[in-house]
Formats: structure tokens, sequence, C-alpha cells
């Protein structure tokens, strides 16, 4: 028979090093004999505590993170992303495209040019649209790297996303309400403008130009803007 285990082996000097031992009965000249070897796994075990603790980081990072390789077939994905998109588990979704993870014209518009980009200079940044489970669509603000093996050959993307529609729907608030601003500058003939006379620096709003009838890329000297 043979047997085998990890145990910690005392060596010289006091330490304790982690070991995994094999055993072998063996049978020589009619007489049974143990023979065992102990292999260090020191650097195993250091390697299996970082990639405990990555796996600790991702997992409870709020953005979403996908590992895909370069057919774009699901590697990993952290709860943040499967979340994100409406699913329970990361299992359900293992081995899967992640053209799941977008509508066909979302794929044409924004991830195959997106993912090209990430091939073409190791790492890209944009918005990529985005789809859930339900079918409903969001934007996200993605940032991916090309990932390569210790002889630099490229074998996988990993992408970091971030939910942006709270930030995309204020900028639609803010457009509207600079709109309605200008609007009312217009209709009331009002107008604005800010200075700073130690800088010589004069700036109108839009009202202003209106009123005046000046090219809205007309840039006023601080004495002649104050006429």
């Amino acid at each position: 028979g043979h047997a085998t285990m990890e145990n910690r082996l005392l060596i010289k000097g006091g330490e304790h090093i982690p070991c995994f031992f094999t055993g072998h009965r063996v049978l020589i000249k009619g007489k049974t004999y143990l023979a065992g070897m102990a292999i260090d796994i020191t650097e195993r075990k250091r390697m299996e505590e970082e990639l405990r603790r990555l796996a600790t980081v991702t997992e409870q990072a709020a953005e979403g993170i996908a590992i895909v390789d370069l057919e774009g077939n699901v590697q990993y994905l952290n709860q943040a992303w499967v979340m994100m998109h409406g699913y329970q588990s990361s299992e359900e979704l293992a081995s899967r495209h992640l053209s799941i993870f977008h509508t066909e014209e979302q794929l044409q518009a924004d991830v195959v040019r997106f993912n090209e980009e990430v091939k073409r200079n190791g790492h890209y940044c944009g918005e990529v649209g985005h789809m859930r489970k339900d079918g409903t669509t969001f934007p996200t603000m993605m940032t991916s790297t090309l990932l390569k093996d210790g002889q630099g050959a490229p074998y996988a993307i990993v992408g970091f996303a971030q939910d942006i529609t709270g930030h995309k729907w204020a900028e639609k608030e803010l457009q509207k309400s600079e709109f309605f601003l200008r609007e009312t500058q217009r209709i009331a003939r009002i107008g604005g403008w800010k200075l700073n006379p130690e800088a010589d620096f004069l700036a109108w709003t839009e009202g202003v130009y209106n009123i005046i009838e000046a090219p809205l890329d007309y840039q006023p000297g601080l004495k002649e803007g104050l006429k």
C-alpha cells in the first residue's frame, strides 16, 4: 500500500515548514520496509494564500469583475458582476459566452470594438452597454486589461465594470437645467457674467451674447466687456 499527507516538518533551527509526504510499503528480500519522501511545499502554500486573498478582494469589490478567454468564454465572475446583471450565482454562468451580457446592438456597437482595442493596446477604458437577465439595459464604464502568461503570450481579458446609470441620469438632468436656463434668458432677455480683475478675465452667459447679438466664440476683454 501507500499513503500521502500534508504536515509540518521540523527542520534544523527549530523552524517548521509545510511538506507533502508520500509513503510506500516495499518488500525487499522477504522483509517489509517503509519508503517515504517529503517535498517542501512552502512556495505552493504561499501562492495558495495569495490566491485566497485575491479571491477575497475580488468578491468584496463594489465593481463587477469578469475574466474571459480570448474567444469571449467566461472564466471568472465576481458576485458584484453577477448581481449587476440580475443573476444569483456565478455557477449558472460558468463557461457561457460574454454575449449573454449584451444585446446584439451593444455587441456590434460597443463590445467588438472595445475588445479589439484591448487586444491591440493591452488595455482600454470606455463606456459599454450591458444587458440584465430580464432584458433591460444599462450603461457601464469599463476598464479592461489583456492578461499574458510568463512568455508574454496573451490568454485572457480581465474587465472591471461600474454601473453608471445614476451618472448618466445626472448628466441628462444637468442638460435639461442648462437648456431651461438658456431659454429663460433668451425669452426674458437677461444674462449674467463673472470676472476676475487680477487675471483680466471676463466670462458672459449665453444670455448676454444673445442680448448684444455677438457670436458665442467672441471673447471680450475686461474693459470692453464692462462698457
